[in-house]
């Protein structure tokens, strides 16, 4: 076992540190085995292990820790092992960002209202469990990666505090999913949606009927900012029906050759190598914008 890690856990084991609030392992790369910290800094707020490329595994007790607000795990490419299951009442922000080889999100047996931001972004994670819905305070939520098709349980329309959802599926090129089966791997959409959401990000390699598909099942009328990075995708026309959009972000896409006629309130319009694009197409852009 690495010193430093002997050095923590003898630390840890006969101190105790009550008054502790902040604790900053940022980049301590020889720390594999984050220990219980209940005991020790029962009244820990906020704990930054990012970049702690050899945590391995996060002790049980962490999850019970009540007074705990911010818990940083980003880029900790090694973790696999978190608490079973989490319970921190004051939990506000939560990142696995890019931690690549977590496979499975704790169990929630007990509402959580605290937590705002969420960020599963580059992770192993497939399947949500059920209680993903406790998470009934959520704001801001990450999901997806480069390397697979995310599942969310149906539950998740409990969330109705949702107002960002930043969506990252990149599907290989020679494989077609389905409308029915992305419906399926998201819980099975309603038309009631997300009534709070104002900013939608999606990236999808291709599928872009799954991106219309979203578009009509998740977000109101009242959408503010819309960001859409898709090889194959072109803008409906029922885009002119979300009358609070004010930003409309679809650099990259680089096969999309026609942008109907946009809502009056649109503000910016970000269309940058957007190579396909037709002058007929820019001429009444500008008109618009």
């Amino acid at each position: 076992m690495p010193q430093s890690q002997v050095i923590l856990d003898k630390l840890l084991e006969k101190i105790r540190f009550k008054s502790l609030t902040y604790m900053n392992f940022h980049s301590c790369h020889y720390i594999r085995k984050l220990p219980d910290l209940k005991k020790t800094t029962p009244n820990i707020k906020e704990l930054n292990l990012c970049g702690c490329k050899n945590l391995m595994e996060v002790h049980e007790s962490i999850g019970q820790l009540d007074k705990l607000e911010k818990w940083d795990l980003t880029d900790c490419i090694e973790l696999q092992i978190l608490p079973s299951c989490l319970t921190m009442k004051s939990l506000k922000h939560l990142s696995l960002y890019r931690c690549i080889k977590v496979e499975k999100f704790p169990n929630m047996p007990q509402e959580m209202e605290g937590l705002k931001y969420l960020n599963l972004c580059g992770t192993a994670i497939k399947v949500l469990p059920p209680s993903f819905a406790n998470l009934i305070g959520l704001h801001q939520l990450f999901l997806g990666s480069d390397f697979y098709l995310g599942h969310l349980p149906g539950s998740i329309y409990k969330l109705q505090h949702l107002c960002e959802i930043y969506l990252y599926v990149k599907f290989p090129k020679d494989v077609e999913i389905g409308r029915q089966v992305l419906c399926n791997s998201y819980g099975g959409f309603s038309n009631n949606g997300f009534r709070s959401l104002n900013v939608l990000f999606l990236c999808f390699s291709k599928n872009g009927l799954e991106i219309d598909f979203i578009l009509n099942s998740w977000c109101p009328l009242s959408l503010k900012c819309l960001f859409i990075r898709s090889e194959d995708y072109t803008l409906p026309k029922s885009i002119i029906r979300f009358n609070k959009l004010h930003s409309l972000d679809i650099r990259d896409c680089h096969f999309i050759q026609e942008i109907p006629k946009l809502p009056k309130c649109i503000e910016k319009v970000d269309a940058s190598n957007c190579f396909s694009l037709n002058s007929q197409s820019l001429s009444k852009l500008f008109l618009q914008v």
